[in-house]
């Protein structure tokens, strides 16, 4: 399985890029690392940038940039996206097209959901490079939050820089904000401690819904109720709270099934399409319950959102309701 943090490595000692690359997870800030690094390491940095939009953009021109140099550089580095719903004889040509490119240039297609039963589908999981994870554990993503305080001229207590990884699930988008946040409010030479991130840090709307599970596996549902309420008076509407529990139960499950049959981790945060640290996080929570419980909750949140829909009763009250009548069985 390839990941982004090996293929940047590989490039960064000075391997060539692939002539076909097809991102097939999210992570737009190491999206954005690649594709740059891509376009300054091959051609002495002098490669074009093409970026193609398939919704927007006739099946000829996308032949024609494929297949066709750049006067400048030689070659092109074509980033196409709006892939989706391309199929048929279209399909075909832009697979022909890229069998046909020209040698100089790379071509990265950016969206992981592309069918893999369409001719291009076909194409793209036989021929090009499929990146399908980040590549970064919870070790790895400390270290890169040190080294980017380092960058900032400061410094972060390990404790602290746990914090902000499991506070941000992993997304360096948000990470790499709440570094230049924080570098900034503590100025040059300062270090983060952890108290400097409990202030300055907001959790994660999922990281509670972690905590919510946890209280109701400790059968401690009040406990999980007031963070729900929490949720709500941060912010969060209470039918998406009562959306995110839902989906999360049925994560849980589906971790909990492939965890019987011994899948790994990976195969896990790839079939939730999730970070490793959240499907992690999802294995623990599938170790506090059995799986009828597992479905009796789903049950109880899927009708709690008829309640809701019917007029019958606000979101955050019937989710309230379903759990303690689920407490009381």
């Amino acid at each position: 399985m390839n990941t982004f943090t090996d293929e940047l490595r590989k490039i960064r000692k000075g391997e060539q890029p692939k002539p076909l690359y097809w991102i097939c997870c999210s992570n737009p800030y190491l999206e954005r690392e690649f594709l740059e690094l891509i376009a300054s390491s091959v051609g002495s940095g002098s490669m074009s940038k093409v970026v193609i939009d398939l919704t927007e953009t006739e099946i000829n021109d996308f032949v024609f940039a494929v297949t066709s140099g750049s006067l400048l550089s030689g070659g092109k580095v074509i980033i196409v996206s709006g892939a989706l719903k391309i199929k048929g004889d279209d399909g075909k040509r832009i697979a022909d097209a890229i069998t046909n490119a020209n040698p100089a240039n790379i071509i990265i297609f950016t969206e992981p959901d592309i069918p893999k039963t369409t001719s291009l589908g076909k194409h793209l999981a036989s021929k090009a490079v499929q990146i399908a994870e980040s590549g970064l554990n919870e070790k790895m993503l400390s270290a890169w939050v040190k080294k980017k305080f380092q960058e900032k001229n400061c410094q972060v207590a390990d404790d602290a820089s746990s914090m902000m990884v499991e506070r941000s699930m992993g997304d360096l988008v948000a990470l790499s904000g709440e570094i230049e946040k924080i570098a900034s409010w503590l100025g040059e030479g300062a270090t983060a401690t952890r108290k400097d991130i409990e202030q300055l840090v907001p959790e994660n709307p999922e990281i509670i819904v972690f905590q919510v599970f946890d209280a109701l596996g400790a059968k401690q549902t009040s406990k999980g109720i007031k963070l729900l309420h929490g949720l709500v008076r941060n912010g969060e509407p209470a039918e998406r709270v009562m959306a995110m529990l839902y989906n999360h139960f049925m994560r849980v499950l589906v971790a909990k099934e492939m965890s019987s049959q011994r899948a790994t981790e990976k195969q896990i945060a790839e079939r939730l399409k999730c970070h490793p640290f959240a499907a992690k996080k999802a294995l623990e929570s599938a170790m506090q319950f059995k799986k009828d419980e597992l479905v009796s909750y789903l049950s109880a949140i899927a009708n709690a959102d008829v309640v809701t829909k019917t007029g019958v009763a606000d979101s955050l009250s019937a989710v309230e309701s379903a759990l303690f009548q689920l407490v009381g069985n």
